[in-house]
């Protein structure tokens, strides 16, 4: 009886903290980083993947935290970035969006997305495959 009282509220605890986190760290309204002094990026300009923060898929501006998982490097913006990367596989992983393939993040070519104002970026297999992408779309 005394275990499942302890379980009951350590899960009631966890349930607490996380909703607690969810509500103090929105990711929805984070931009690049606005505090360094890096040059202004452009639709469609390659990036330091260090500069990314994968979960969000968002350009930062500044070398992000970094986690090695399976002999690869990812980057995420704070320590719940980094948590999800270790435990969400699906978050190290993005979509070409020429080829429709899976794309591993930390090994993807990174753009910015063109007319992203948010520092949004996309994921590319290749730099061949983002080449294809941007003439296909009229964009170079």
């Amino acid at each position: 009886m005394k275990t499942q009282k302890l379980v009951l509220t350590l899960a009631i605890g966890l349930f607490s903290y996380a909703a607690t986190m969810a509500q103090t760290h929105d990711h929805s309204k984070m931009k690049p980083n606005d505090s360094t002094k890096m040059k202004p990026v452009e639709g469609g300009q390659k990036v330091p993947n260090s500069q990314v923060c994968f979960p969000n898929n968002r350009y930062m501006g500044a070398e992000q935290l970094s986690v090695e998982i399976d002999g690869k490097t990812y980057y995420g913006c704070c320590n719940g970035c980094i948590e999800r990367l270790k435990n969400e596989p699906e978050v190290r992983y993005g979509v070409d969006p020429l080829t429709e393939k899976k794309v591993n993040k930390a090994t993807a070519y990174i753009v910015i997305k063109p007319g992203s104002t948010g520092g949004e970026v996309l994921y590319f297999e290749s730099k061949v495959n983002y080449q294809k992408f941007m003439k296909k779309n009229d964009k170079i």
